[in-house]
């Protein structure tokens, strides 16, 4: 017998599937790095989605907004982790919510 899936887990296959449809607008979407990002397919139990940028300009100010406003119409805080391409050896990306989006850099 299966367990029904939490509520969590059917926003997270939601928010998954609306933001393959955004990113897909914004370039190609190739799990090998042969095209413009790869949208991390595995819910690990967390508000979280990440996605793998393999090409330095996939990351737009038009592209974090749409995040935004994907995100705006779910109640859980969710995130989306968006890792860019290193800059001379520096991992950078951002973090992406309702209502913020945030660059980290390491």
């Amino acid at each position: 017998m299966t367990e029904a899936p939490s509520s969590q887990h059917t926003e997270w296959e939601a928010i998954y599937g609306l933001l393959l449809a955004i990113l897909e607008r914004h370039g190609d979407h190739d799990p090998f790095g042969d095209g413009d990002f790869f949208l991390v397919d595995d819910d690990y139990g967390s508000t979280q989605h990440k996605i793998e940028c393999t090409s330095k300009a996939a990351f737009t100010p038009a592209l974090a907004a749409e995040i935004q406003q994907l995100l705006q119409s779910f109640e859980r805080t969710w995130e989306v982790i968006v890792a860019l391409p290193s800059i001379d050896g520096l991992e950078h990306g951002f973090a992406v919510t309702k209502a913020s989006c945030l660059e980290h850099r390491s």
